[in-house]
């Protein structure tokens, strides 16, 4: 039985990404990274209380960022933004990719430099360890934002919005989450927009992807110096923070092709 997660402890590896989103290794929260995660959401309500104009929060988003919000406002602001992006179209995304995507929210917000609540984090780790997959379209997302639409998925779950799957079947998050003895969670200044930043979708897609090539690798016992070393790029870049997840995509391309060299 695999030792649980404990995600913020030190980076992920591809393979805690493989583990926890394909064989459903427990994760845990590591408690430095729930005390950075008060932190952040501290800092952020000690602006608000000084009346600091905060994009997302007390402001519109995009071209609204012109209008300001009173505090009553934030948190129908945060449902809109995942209403407005639920509009992705096609077949679902492959489940493992769904639970990556959620996994690696997970560790953003351990660093605490997002400013969301815990109560956010401890309910997409729920969703890991009860085995909830949010049904996420395949079409739609606007990678140079982030993947919008996709994360928008996966977010309002936590409120009961949209649909999952759950023991094998379909059905509605907020009947999947009483089924599951889990409460609909609300959300307040911050914690939807945080969920739809970065291209979480891509970079996961790009990460299990490496996995499955490594294993074929493996499984055909191939020994070929350039396979390898492209093999090894990508898990090497993937295993840091990631820090331009287009370089992923475009190495992902190289190696499909077969024209990466040492």
């Amino acid at each position: 039985m695999l030792e649980p997660l404990i995600v913020g402890r030190r980076p992920l590896a591809i393979e805690d990404v493989e583990q926890s989103a394909r064989f459903s290794r427990h994760v845990e929260l590591d408690g430095g990274a729930r005390e950075r995660i008060h932190k952040g959401r501290a800092a952020l309500d000690a602006q608000l209380e000084r009346g600091e104009r905060i994009y997302g929060v007390n402001t519109g988003v995009g071209g609204n960022i012109r209008f300001a919000l009173d505090p009553s406002q934030s948190e129908l602001l945060q449902h809109n933004l995942m209403r407005h992006l639920s509009c992705a179209t096609g077949p679902p995304l492959p489940a493992d990719v769904v639970r990556a995507a959620i996994l690696l929210r997970v560790a953003t917000f351990s660093t605490g430099a997002s400013a969301v609540r815990a109560e956010l984090v401890d309910a997409l780790i729920a969703l890991l360890n009860r085995g909830i997959t949010p049904v996420v379209p395949r079409y739609g997302s606007v990678g140079a934002s982030g993947d919008l639409m996709p994360s928008a998925y996966i977010a309002r779950a936590l409120t009961g919005m949209g649909g999952v799957e759950y023991q094998g079947r379909s059905m509605a998050a907020l009947d999947a989450l009483k089924l599951a003895d889990l409460e609909v969670i609300a959300v307040t200044a911050l914690d939807a927009l945080e969920c739809l930043r970065n291209e979480t979708a891509m970079v996961l897609l790009a990460a299990v992807q490496a996995a499955d090539l490594r294993d074929a690798i493996d499984r055909l016992g191939a020994r070929n110096h350039r396979v390898h070393t492209a093999v090894r790029l990508v898990s090497d870049f993937l295993d840091r923070d990631r820090p331009m997840e287009q370089d992923v995509a475009d190495v992902a391309a190289l190696i499909a092709s077969g024209k990466l060299e040492n």
